[in-house]
Formats: C-alpha cells, structure tokens, sequence
C-alpha cells in the first residue's frame, strides 16, 4: 500500500490487487483480510476496485489500528471505506 514517494496509496493498492487477483483467485471461498489506517494522502479511493473485490470475496473484513474517532481526520478517508 505504500507508494513510491513512502505514503500510502490504498486505491492503488486495491486496483493492483484486482488486476492481478481479482477475476482468478478470488471467489465465495475468498476472505479478505485488509490492515491499515485508511491515510490515502489525499490519492483516489480505488473505491470500484474495493467494490469489485468485495462483489466476488465471501467476506471482506478491515482491520484498523486507529480508533474510530480519528477516522476521517487529516488525510483519512476510512468512513468512505466503511460499509454504510
């Protein structure tokens, strides 16, 4: 998930991820295990990337280390990643 300048870039990492798992590995067996802050550094959220995942893993779980009332501070974008 980190880019080449050293921030983190999630929407490339789930566009990566998708491209190179997305139509053959993944399927209603897959679970999905995503750690991470959610800090995109102000980068697109690869939300459709995330979406076509989550459309064909059993289940997609995120797993952040911040508590929730720092979502969305700074350069967090986690609630536009959270499930509504």
């Amino acid at each position: 998930m980190i880019w080449g300048d050293g921030h983190s870039d999630c929407g490339n990492a789930f566009r990566r991820f998708w491209h190179m798992y997305g139509h053959a590995d993944l399927d209603p067996r897959t679970t999905l295990i995503i750690t991470g802050d959610g800090r995109n550094n102000y980068r697109d959220a690869g939300l459709e990337a995330l979406r076509s995942i989550h459309e064909r893993a059993r289940k997609v779980y995120w797993l952040n280390p911040e508590p929730r009332r720092e979502w969305n501070t700074s350069d967090s974008i986690m609630e536009t990643y959270a499930p509504s």
